[in-house]
């Protein structure tokens, strides 16, 4: 089992991250160590610029992430983005030209 924290991101903020958590055992390492609440599921994108996404887990401070699960979504034209939260309701996800088709998981933290 890893140990937290790596030497290379001893005394860490989130900001000062990027580029330093190359496995999914540091990641899920730097969310313990934080306290992280996590919660997440799939999602399919709707036709057109926007979908909501239901999960009372939302809140104004949360971190959610996007991973796209079929090709369809690798588009780079497609660009989606979290674009407006809820908190204890929903998320919004904006996106161009979205066909229905676009398949993901996210993540949220807390």
């Amino acid at each position: 089992m890893d140990t937290f924290p790596p030497s290379e991101i001893s005394g860490f903020e989130w900001g000062d991250i990027i580029g330093v958590i190359s496995t999914q055992s540091d990641l899920m390492a730097l969310l313990n160590a934080k306290q992280a609440s996590l919660h997440g599921g799939p999602v399919t994108l709707t036709a057109g610029a926007t979908t909501t996404v239901n999960n009372a887990a939302v809140t104004a401070n949360s971190l959610i992430f996007l991973f796209p699960t079929n090709l369809a979504a690798t588009v780079a034209t497609l660009v989606p983005y979290i674009s407006g939260k809820s908190a204890g309701v929903s998320f919004t996800i904006t996106h161009i030209g979205a066909t229905g088709s676009e398949t993901f998981n996210y993540l949220i933290v807390n």
